[in-house]
């Protein structure tokens, strides 16, 4: 169980919504993902309660972008990629035979490291998901585009320029957009893949707020090379490290004890500055 005092430090130090289940809603049991004849991670094992936040840090190059993408199957567009283990959500496994990738991918959302709106107006970025999904009346959609809007923070700012290009907003903006976007279709799981790495400290700062807000609705994992960022944000950090330049999970623990006491010996010098 995570702990669920309040860290008089930090106001904005999460705690796991009491609303909602506290039982494993993610668990990947020994995950191996091989690309052409290399393996990029091996035998990664966690597993992430439902509602909570969990950060994947670590250096560059230890296949921390490639076990979120695997966590919705995107990566089964590349011919050449193998995946061993399993990962199963509420208990069904991704991998089964029947698994619909067109509802996965509707499930478990993804926002990259880039903006990635879509070269149409901002209400077609929110509009056009919507559409391809449900039956939905122009009165629905309407309703659906300020709703999502509104709940990034983004309805006040576009709200008289929605027919414009999503291309003129700001990549601040843009983050926020594609937040908006991908939670418009409710996903149980969203895959954030270092979505501040690109935005200015103000810009950041809503962000993880937006993070911290949607434990409401989802449960968030999130790649970040910003260890403060990890500690601000997450109710548990895992730590990927490179082993004969594979990429493998070193240490799991609740956010405050990673930092703190942390206890693998690579924890221990990333945390500190040491390496990484």
């Amino acid at each position: 169980m995570f702990d669920m005092s309040v860290d008089s430090e930090n106001e904005r130090k999460p705690r796991l919504n009491s609303n909602i289940r506290q039982e494993s809603f993610l668990a990947v049991e020994n995950l191996t993902v091989v690309r052409g004849s290399k393996k990029i991670i091996e035998g990664v094992s966690l597993n992430v309660l439902a509602g909570s936040i969990t950060a994947i840090v670590g250096p560059s190059g230890v296949g921390k972008s490639t076990f979120l993408k695997a966590l919705n199957r995107i990566l089964e567009t590349e011919s050449t990629t193998h995946f061993f283990g399993d990962v199963k959500i509420e208990n069904v496994s991704i991998f089964a035979k029947l698994t619909d990738l067109r509802a996965l991918r509707r499930k478990v959302g993804m926002v990259f490291q880039r903006p990635t709106s879509f070269p149409v107006s901002i209400f077609k970025n929110i509009a056009i998901p919507l559409q391809d999904s449900n039956r939905m009346s122009r009165s629905e959609v309407d309703a659906a585009v300020e709703m999502n809007l509104s709940s990034v923070g983004l309805w006040g700012e576009v709200k008289d320029k929605l027919h414009s290009s999503a291309l003129l907003l700001s990549g601040g903006q843009q983050q926020r957009l594609c937040i908006a976007r991908a939670m418009s279709l409710k996903p149980s799981l969203l895959l954030l893949d270092e979505p501040c790495s690109s935005l200015d400290p103000m810009s950041t700062a809503i962000i993880e707020q937006l993070i911290l807000d949607l434990r409401r609705q989802t449960t968030v994992l999130i790649v970040t090379h910003n260890l403060a960022q990890a500690r601000r944000v997450s109710d548990q950090t895992a730590l990927f490290w490179p082993e004969n330049e594979i990429g493998k999970m070193v240490e799991l623990a609740q956010t405050n004890d990673f930092f703190e006491a942390p206890v693998s010996l690579e924890a221990k010098s990333y945390v500190n500055g040491l390496s990484g």
